[in-house]
């Protein structure tokens, strides 16, 4: 504003209306609107000194004439330089960016009122591609105050700007408006492992037949849902893989998905909640797994006493004699349960076998069916059957063996446990 209030040859209708136009400008465009602003008004100053100027004899394209550095012609400088053949000489650009593109323009004869009119219209069409690079049809001759070579941008600004990240659309004459598809340098491509994990997931999906018909098949549908998963593809990952048993099916979908709530760090940043969510899931796809899986008798013992699951008083030597009670403890694993409206059934019916050191069976005994209803499904379920040594055995070391039917699974574990006798017949 005080550059504005310093020109000489501007009204104060014009200066008001060169300081509103400024206003509704950019800020950043102020210093490049006023370097055109000057020009004009020396352009015009140019003008009336022009009877002046041809009476010495000189245009500006006379071979004597050279353009002033850093101020403006005056009348007098025009009537000192030698005079010669009036010619035009085409405009060189004589410094970079806006500077060079108002060289190679020329100024209208408009007054100095008339002159801040035009650039507001040129700022508004160019605000977003750089300064006003015309302000006047360029087939007339190049005026000295335009010709001159206006202020240099400082160094250091200069510095500053080569080293800014290049937007799309600078420098280019189109404005700077970044693109719908630009790829940020925060944002960046895709990662090399991610292309290459893509790659993969398309080659299996080429090899893996829509209906399995052997174990092998199989997995490679179960290897290419975990690629899913890790591609970040989880509702393809849970899809029903094709012939696989209604166990095989629950099983898999909660194994993926818990394993998908464990690695959710976006939604769910606690690791604690992600935990638990992940466990619950993992538990029920363990189960539907057992119901696939052989029943699993472990833990088996003769005790004393069986207070509750794994809780039990076991004997301090396995020696018995001829007749004598036990209790025959067993935990099992892998059973299935039957939801019913009662709550979960389980059901097994239970036997034994005892051999001699020969491997000649002594006895056989069926221990009956076992059941019981439970609000949830049962994970530490155990047996405990009270039996008798038979009366009429031999000394040494014999062999029982306990079979246990699962009636919901329809599948048979077994187990074995080492005692000897004394006392009884030779």
């Amino acid at each position: 504003m005080e550059r504005i209030a310093q020109r000489d040859g501007l009204d104060a209708a014009g200066r008001a209306r060169l300081t509103q136009d400024l206003r509704q400008t950019d800020p950043s465009l102020w210093p490049a609107l006023m370097q055109a602003f000057e020009a004009a008004l020396a352009y015009q100053r140019q003008m009336k000194d022009k009877p002046n100027a041809s009476a010495g004899g000189q245009t500006p394209g006379s071979p004597a004439y050279r353009s002033p550095a850093t101020s403006e012609p005056s009348a007098e400088q025009a009537r000192s330089t030698s005079s010669g053949p009036n010619r035009s000489v085409p405009a060189e650009p004589r410094a970079a960016g806006p500077q060079a593109a108002l060289s190679q323009t020329s100024v209208p004869t408009e007054t100095a009122a008339q002159a801040p009119a035009l650039l507001p219209s040129a700022t508004k069409a160019e605000s977003a591609a750089g300064p006003v690079a015309s302000l006047a049809p360029t087939d007339r001759p190049v005026a000295p105050s335009v010709e001159r070579e206006l202020p240099r941008v400082p160094v250091e600004l200069e510095k500053e700007k080569s080293e800014r990240p290049r937007v799309p659309g600078e420098g280019s004459g189109s404005p700077g408006v970044v693109p719908v598809s630009y790829a940020s340098p925060i944002s960046g491509s895709p990662d090399p492992w991610a292309e290459r994990l893509d790659g993969a997931v398309k080659a299996l999906e080429a090899e893996v037949r829509q209906s399995p018909q052997t174990a092998a098949e199989l997995a490679r549908q179960a290897r290419l849902r975990l690629l899913y998963l890790a591609s970040g593809r989880r509702e393809d990952a849970m899809r029903p893989i094709p012939a696989a048993s209604p166990a095989m099916q629950d099983s898999w979908a909660q194994m993926i998905y818990g394993l998908a709530a464990w690695m959710d760090v976006e939604r769910v940043p606690d690791a604690g909640r992600r935990a638990a969510e992940a466990r619950q899931q993992l538990l029920a796809a363990a189960q539907r797994l057992g119901e696939l899986a052989p029943l699993l008798v472990r833990n088996a013992s003769f005790a004393k006493e069986v207070k509750s699951y794994g809780d039990i008083t076991p004997f301090e030597k396995t020696e018995f004699s001829p007749g004598q009670e036990v209790l025959l403890y067993a935990e099992l694993e892998n059973f299935k349960c039957e939801e019913t409206p009662k709550g979960f059934h389980t059901q097994f019916r239970g036997s034994y076998e005892i051999f001699d050191a020969r491997g000649q069976r002594v006895t056989a005994q069926e221990l009956g069916k076992t059941e019981e209803y439970c609000r949830n499904h049962r994970r530490d379920f155990f047996l405990v059957y009270n039996f008798r040594l038979p009366r009429r055995i031999y000394n040494g070391r014999h062999t029982l063996q306990l079979t246990v039917e699962d009636l919901h699974g329809q599948k048979i574990g077994q187990t074995s446990l080492e005692f000897t006798v004394k006392g009884g017949g030779d």
